[in-house]
């Protein structure tokens, strides 16, 4: 399933982040503004958050499935919980990644060797498939390997629209959670996922190496880059803009779940729980915090403003360390310090358990141990940012 799932999710990224850069880059103007601005929403919000949007959309109480049965009378089931579900959830989730990736290798496109082409009588079409293309091959190996290694890793999107389809990541975490709490169980399926997304990873550093993909010359170079084929830029407007709109259909519908009293049967506009989560009420003491939700609000953001600036702090160092000095054993290093992309985060989370349960360094269950996995997992970003 994890590896099926994939190369599914790694494929059709590529294809969507593919057509979404090449419309930022040479399709119509006024577009790139709200294009650029729907890849990074998913980003930005958390994966439960498009798996919410998905459910109040598709699930069994979800509005698809009340109008198949209103207007065709076809009994709402559970059909979108499972393989298809995590797919469109992780499509989701990881298409502006392989958007940002083909952006940049788009970007890096030679004019002059399209305008080389066309001077030579390829038309538009021929010149698209035959050099525009073969240039943009790195990045498309390079959102592939990201692609697949970012779906065997994930775990949020297969615990809310999985349902009996198992992935490894959600295995490992009910196996260590769960009632069986069998922690060999979990370490020989940690060693599998990891295996995986190791060989990957080392595959994608391999053939790809460290190097930026750009075409190198005497001069720099210029020029008009050449305007989509009629038939390429027709079929990539045909997919990308279904897609934006239904990226903005999952948010409105994921924001709109929390202004009704009860998803699916009773549509009252509400602000209740909002008032249950974050209520807030004046007493002998002065202002009190007597919603639900305000402990793990603060727990957040007091985690996050703990983890975010030391995450920083030492990938710029790291950073520094890699592009500016030279030492022995330099590639080891990166390698390394960029692991931790390569680890799923639910093997990251049972090894920081099996590591510190026990004295003198017990910290599971502390906030310690969550600041400790957000910058181990978070460090590459800041490699990379730095670099």
């Amino acid at each position: 399933n994890t590896l099926a799932l994939a190369l599914l999710t790694a494929s059709g990224t590529v294809v969507l982040g593919t057509m979404m850069a090449l419309m930022a880059e040479r399709g119509q103007a006024r577009l790139q503004g709200p294009l650029k601005l729907l890849a990074m929403l998913p980003i930005i919000t958390p994966p439960f958050v498009v798996g919410l949007g998905l459910i109040l959309l598709f699930g069994r109480a979800g509005v698809v499935n009340q109008l198949l049965e209103s207007a065709f009378g076809i009994e709402p089931t559970r059909w979108f919980y499972g393989m298809f579900g995590v797919w469109v959830a992780q499509m989701f989730a990881f298409t502006p990644i392989a958007f940002m990736i083909m952006r940049g290798v788009v970007q890096g496109v030679a004019p002059s060797l399209e305008e080389a082409a066309l001077t030579l009588r390829a038309d538009r079409s021929r010149t698209f498939w035959t050099v525009t293309l073969p240039l943009l091959k790195p990045g498309l190996a390079n959102a592939f390997l990201v692609g697949f290694i970012e779906s065997i890793a994930d775990f949020g999107n297969p615990v809310v629209v999985g349902g009996q389809f198992a992935v490894l990541s959600t295995e490992i975490f009910f196996a260590i959670v769960g009632a069986q709490y069998d922690q060999g169980k979990v370490a020989s399926l940690a060693w599998i996922l990891t295996l995986f997304a190791l060989a990957v990873f080392v595959a994608q550093r391999g053939l790809l190496g460290k190097g930026s993909f750009t075409t190198v010359s005497g001069k720099g170079d210029s020029g008009l880059p050449m305007p989509l084929p009629d038939g390429v830029r027709r079929t990539i407007y045909a997919v990308a803009l279904p897609w934006m709109a239904f990226t903005v259909i999952v948010y409105l519908f994921a924001f709109a779940g929390g202004f009704v009293q009860t998803w699916g049967r009773d549509y009252t506009l509400t602000l209740g729980h909002f008032k249950t989560a974050f209520a807030l009420e004046w007493g002998q003491f002065g202002l009190q915090w007597v919603g639900t939700a305000w402990n793990s609000l603060f727990t957040t953001l007091q985690l996050a403003g703990v983890a975010a600036p030391i995450t920083a702090l030492l990938g710029l160092l790291i950073a520094y360390l890699l592009a500016r000095t030279e030492f022995k054993g330099q590639g080891m290093f990166e390698f390394l310090a960029l692991l931790a992309f390569a680890i799923p985060g639910t093997v990251l989370g049972v090894s920081y358990i099996l590591a510190f349960n026990v004295p003198p360094l017990e910290l599971t269950g502390t906030g310690l141990v969550i600041v400790l996995c957000f910058m181990f997992r978070n460090l590459p970003v800041g490699v990379r940012a730095g670099t």
